[in-house]
């Protein structure tokens, strides 16, 4: 199906590209760029330092990027508003649509959860038709020794040990 879009969208021979990342997503970067290959899009992986790659984001210089975004209040907001907001502090990419700024302060405010429910709906609906973004998930395999006690894993994958101890 890949290639049959690739060529409907006139690029029947593929198209090359890059692909920036951190370090840290050297191995992920690695399969994407072997999967884009398996359907003729040569991607070349190129590695950065966080340091060295942010501002070259914040100046729009990179085509394709590969990174992670957490939210720690577990809420849309926390990231709707750094990705897609005009001037979010995340939008590497320069994505900008008042009508997806104004559901993200309208649904920020709100206290009617079936009310937010339909915001975020259809501030998503307009961005997966006129935006480029793939969301990653990583699942988070954790350990800990059975002499570690008051301490539970939470959702946002963040460790708290503000209240563990050893027995």
């Amino acid at each position: 199906l890949a290639k049959v879009l690739l060529k409907e969208a006139g690029y029947p021979d593929g198209f090359s590209l890059v692909l920036d990342t951190e370090t840290d997503f050297k191995e992920p970067a690695e399969i994407i760029a072997a999967m884009l290959g398996e359907v003729g899009i040569d991607c070349t992986v190129r590695l950065w330092e966080w340091g060295v790659l942010k501002p070259l984001l914040l100046e729009g210089e990179r085509a394709l990027l590969l990174n992670t975004w957490g939210s720690s209040i577990l809420d849309p907001v926390g990231y709707v508003d750094a990705k897609f907001l005009t001037d979010g502090r995340g939008n590497y990419s320069k994505y900008s649509n008042p009508e997806v700024d104004r559901l993200i302060a309208e649904g920020s405010t709100s206290v009617d959860l079936s009310k937010r429910k339909e915001i975020y709906k259809e501030m998503q609906r307009i961005i997966n038709d006129e935006y480029f973004y793939i969301g990653w998930s990583i699942d988070d395999l954790t350990g800990c020794s059975v002499d570690l006690i008051n301490w539970e894993p939470i959702p946002d994958s963040r460790i708290n040990l503000h209240d563990a101890s050893f027995k």
